[in-house]
């Protein structure tokens, strides 16, 4: 099966952090849920205002609602095709099932990775920027809930609009934002598991079943976490890739090594 290529040229990739290389490490030590999307989310941290960087400066004459569709376009784009390419190296004769089972689950921190950079990069460019990993955790958690997410966190919160992380992210009190994390963690937990076994099986298709079940199936859940995030939070924001830029200007971008 041939795939589509990328839309988007990917960004320019620096050397790992510390901090990325600690995450990574931390990767035979996953025994849970809330393991694997701890690590994801150390894995991206640094990279964020990078990623939002040179999306402005391949578009500096877009709207920030379209350099949204295009970071949107970019990561359903990467997400079927990380997924197609897992499905096909799993169903490669002779690969046996645990081999596949252990594509899917090194796929599941890919997956969460990737995620994890879209999302913080939506909220950067929204003016979000969270403060520590239970804010980004619930952000996260809630876009990977779809549509579901966001309506845990709002009932949670007794609001009565899905758009809740523009204005309640940083302001929730701890105690609160603990409080939305473990729901969002428990449902979130039993999809993962539901959705990575469906897609372990399909997966074991000849070869280019499989990689097509892992295309599409990678691109529906991508699609799932984008109405989720849009859903938390909101109608892009007025204004420029020229205003984002300001912004960043007056930033140090970190350089990573």
């Amino acid at each position: 099966m041939k795939l589509p290529r990328l839309p988007f040229s990917a960004p320019r990739l620096h050397a790992p952090s510390q901090t990325t290389v600690d995450a990574l490490k931390k990767i035979p030590q996953i025994r849970s849920f809330s393991d694997i999307l701890d690590v994801a989310m150390e894995v991206p941290a640094t990279r964020v205002e990078a990623a939002v960087r040179n999306l402005v400066e391949a578009h500096p004459h877009a709207t920030i609602a379209e350099l949204e569709r295009r970071a949107t376009n970019t990561y359903v784009s990467r997400a079927g095709l990380l997924s197609g390419l897992v499905g096909a190296g799993a169903a490669v004769p002779g690969a046996g099932t645990m081999i596949a089972t252990g594509l899917t689950a090194g796929e599941l921190v890919t997956f969460y990775a990737n995620t994890t950079l879209y999302v913080l990069t939506m909220a950067n460019l929204h003016g979000i920027e969270p403060d520590n990993l239970e804010q980004r955790r619930a952000l996260v958690a809630a876009a990977l809930l779809g549509d579901e997410g966001a309506k845990i966190v709002s009932d949670q919160l007794g609001l009565s609009t899905l758009t809740w992380a523009r204005h309640q992210l940083k302001n929730m009190s701890s105690p609160t934002l603990n409080a939305v994390n473990k729901r969002l963690m428990k449902y979130a937990a039993k999809r993962a598991t539901t959705k990575a076994t469906s897609r372990a099986v399909g997966r074991l298709f000849p070869f280019g079943i499989g990689a097509a079940v892992g295309y599409f199936s990678g691109r529906k859940i991508a699609k799932q976490v984008v109405e989720g995030l849009r859903l938390s939070l909101g109608e892009p924001r007025e204004g420029t890739a020229a205003d984002i830029a300001r912004r960043l200007d007056a930033i140090e971008v970190p350089h990573e090594g």
